[in-house]
């Protein structure tokens, strides 16, 4: 079996973001109906997941206890394999080109179980001390005076003596145009003519300039948007976001929800309606009331069927920050509800 080179299939194994699970190898020969085309191609993209995810799973992950610096540790292995593997770098000289971020500790971590085995040589986008995270401030602090190191306006000359390329300057993390030095650098990944191979994403993905890599090993799931054109060869590699990370909610889901601006006004954070089927009442409430504590200025709810008598909890009363007419009728016992009941009926 062959991998078909079409966009984003390869032979790696995929993991499913939500379950956890592993997903079945994606491995396609050359011959074959194009219904199991469609379907092993259908089924990749099912499991890609989008810059976003893949932040919250991160916040996520903290949140129930995977150490970030073990998951840094998986992918930069995961790196340093492919490149192995892939790439027979045993002997060779690597230019491994480092950003500021987790991804350039991904980047660090390759370079540190390269060295013995590599001539490598890391190229630092910006001064050692502007690493931005405590994860890839440990990685620097563990490669340094292991491996030779290089400013970013040596890279041309690194580049030219290198055989292997490694793109770990920025992530999925980066955000609007792409600033100088990065600009610069991706140009002259592009220029090399060596053969490359980015980090997580090519640096600089979906925007105006971004290298143009020969394989991608991406963490965890492979990012909506790449193709065998824009990333290379994809390789999927598991740094432990499995269980609990990929399958229950937790605070890194706040990043889905947009921060109302501290000029936002009525009717600029949205309007909610809760359908709910009765009998009682309190339940829809508190979705409400939970609605109007991130920011959404009214809420309504519409309960199907008869309903009896809900009192909302004393302590919900605080979360509510602006006086707002009785809407619940006079069995509320909030004098500031901002719960608009659609029907004609009232608790009672």
């Amino acid at each position: 079996m062959k991998d078909l080179p079409v966009p984003g299939l390869t032979r790696a194994s995929f993991t499913s973001t939500r379950s956890g699970l592993p997903a079945p190898r994606l491995s396609v020969g050359r011959s074959g109906g194009n219904a199991n085309l469609e379907v092993q191609i259908a089924l990749y993209r099912a499991l890609m997941i989008s810059p976003m995810e893949m932040r919250v799973l991160d916040e996520n992950a903290r949140h129930f206890g995977v150490s970030i610096l073990e998951a840094m540790e998986k992918a930069g292995r995961g790196v340093a394999d492919v490149l192995l593997r892939e790439f027979h770098a045993t002997g060779k000289p690597v230019a491994i080109l480092v950003g500021t971020g987790n991804n350039g500790g991904d980047g660090l971590v390759a370079a540190f179980h390269l060295r013995n085995v590599c001539k490598v040589t890391v190229v630092l986008a910006r001064d050692s001390q502007r690493f931005s995270t405590h994860e890839a401030r440990h990685q620097w602090d563990r490669v340094r005076g292991l491996v030779p190191t290089a400013e970013a306006g040596q890279a041309g000359r690194v580049l030219h003596e290198a055989d292997l390329v490694v793109d770990a300057l920025l992530g999925i993390g980066a955000a609007g145009a792409i600033q100088e030095p990065y600009r610069a650098l991706i140009a002259a990944i592009n220029a090399s003519g060596k053969p490359v191979v980015s980090v997580d994403v090519p640096s600089g993905f979906g925007g105006d300039v971004a290298v143009k890599p020969t394989a991608t090993v991406t963490m965890h799931a492979a990012k909506a948007g790449m193709t065998e054109a824009n990333s290379g060869k994809i390789h999927v590699v598991d740094i432990g976001f499995g269980g609990e990370v990929g399958s229950l909610c937790g605070p890194g889901d706040f990043l889905y929800y947009p921060v109302p601006g501290s000029d936002s006004h009525k009717g600029e954070n949205g309007r909610l309606l809760v359908v709910s089927g009765g009998p009682y009442t309190g339940a829809p409430a508190f979705v409400a009331f939970g609605a109007y504590g991130i920011g959404v200025f009214v809420p309504h709810t519409r309960t199907i069927g008869p309903r009896r008598s809900s009192q909302h909890s004393p302590a919900t009363v605080a979360a509510t920050s602006a006086p707002k007419p009785p809407r619940c009728g006079a069995s509320c016992a909030i004098s500031k509800c901002p719960v608009f009941w659609s029907d004609a009926r009232r608790p009672s």
